[in-house]
């Protein structure tokens, strides 16, 4: 039994709803529903009645529901007391982070910081598949990374979805392709592409299920940027990245939805730590801030 579970079963009977719950927990409806049946499973108990209008709780479940809420008190005492604590002492927290995420993530660090002045704070920019490495290898406490089907598979780590951006072709202002509402990824195969070196470089990889031939591949944003708009290629950034970087801004570069079987194709971006162990009282502070400025 993992205190997640018995969390998800609290907010699952207060919601009526398993798909709610997952809302409110910013979690995956799969990941509760998988949770919940593990624990009646583990504890040979029905939690809840499965109903078409939602969930109910059983007789065992309200009893079982009842000692969590006892439980989950207790382990906010525990937390608000370790919290009170840790403001007072010096404590280290080891954070990796998407590019893309970074501008909205160090709004928030400068808020945290605020709040805990002795937190000593590592921050480091990685791609998502370095991110799940170093949590996994205890090189970083928490990561901030587009969240594959992997990484939300990974029996040792658990995500916490933030917010979504969409993935947008980048041509330059001239092209034809520019007047395109939408392009899918087998009409770029032919194109001369500029690439960012990271999760959407070995998405695009995966689907088309062949390597494709990039121009050039770099983490220079700067010079992804000028070659598009010379027009000399076109490339596949995440709406997130285009607006912090500006790339619209001087009118020489077009952006295009990006569109997987006709739908708009989008990146997850969420927190990913350790499955063991809990988040410290400054990391859930972070976590907070977050879901306030983006929500999901």
């Amino acid at each position: 039994m993992q205190l997640e579970q018995l969390h998800y079963v609290i907010e699952v009977e207060r919601t009526g709803s398993i798909s709610a719950a997952a809302q409110r927990l910013h979690v995956s409806q799969s990941a509760v529903s998988k949770a919940i049946s593990r624990l009646e499973k583990e504890l040979g108990v029905t939690v809840f009645h499965r109903l078409p209008t939602g969930v109910v709780p059983t007789d065992s479940g309200r009893a079982l529901i009842g000692k969590a809420r006892e439980i989950a008190a207790k382990l906010q005492e525990l937390e608000r007391l370790a919290d009170s604590h840790s403001r007072n002492e010096r404590a280290r927290l080891a954070i990796v982070c998407v590019p893309m995420y970074l501008p909205i993530l160090s709004d928030a660090l400068e808020r945290l910081t605020t709040g805990h002045p002795r937190l000593q704070l590592e921050l480091t920019e990685k791609s998502s598949a370095e991110i799940a490495d170093d949590l996994l290898q205890e090189r970083a406490d928490l990561g901030f990374a587009i969240l594959s089907e992997e990484i939300e598979a990974h029996p040792q780590l658990q995500t916490i979805a933030l917010m979504q951006t969409a993935a947008w072709v980048c041509v330059g202002a001239e092209s034809p392709l520019a007047q395109r509402p939408c392009l899918a990824p087998e009409e770029l195969v032919e194109q001369q592409i500029v690439m960012y070196n990271g999760s959407l470089m070995h998405w695009l990889g995966q689907y088309l299920n062949r390597p494709l031939h990039y121009s050039v591949v770099t983490n220079n944003l700067e010079s992804i940027r000028r070659k598009v708009a010379q027009g000399s290629a076109i490339s596949i950034l995440s709406a997130l990245t285009v607006a912090n970087r500006r790339f619209l801004e001087d009118g020489d570069i077009a952006a295009v939805p990006l569109h997987v079987e006709a739908v708009p194709y989008h990146l997850q971006i969420g927190l990913v730590k350790r499955r063991q162990g809990q988040l410290t009282g400054a990391a859930k502070a972070l976590l907070r801030m977050l879901q306030q400025a983006t929500p999901n």
